[in-house]
């Protein structure tokens, strides 16, 4: 689910991803890719860590 979203804002290069209650647990790791967004929203789900691809996110603010 988390990836098919991140695969939609490719397409579309948005400046902020809500993955707020999605019930995951780990990160997917094409979120690297999403170079024009500044913000993501990670509340309320279970994760402990956060894939190594958020440091090319040089931008980015993240939302727990």
């Amino acid at each position: 689910m988390a990836e098919t979203l991140l695969l939609h804002a490719l397409k579309s290069q948005p400046k902020s991803v809500d993955l707020s209650y999605k019930k995951l647990q780990k990160v997917p790791r094409s979120i690297g890719k999403l170079m024009s967004v500044i913000y993501i929203i990670l509340r309320n789900n279970k994760l402990k860590t956060l894939p190594e691809e958020f440091g090319k996110l040089t931008q980015v603010r993240l939302r727990f």
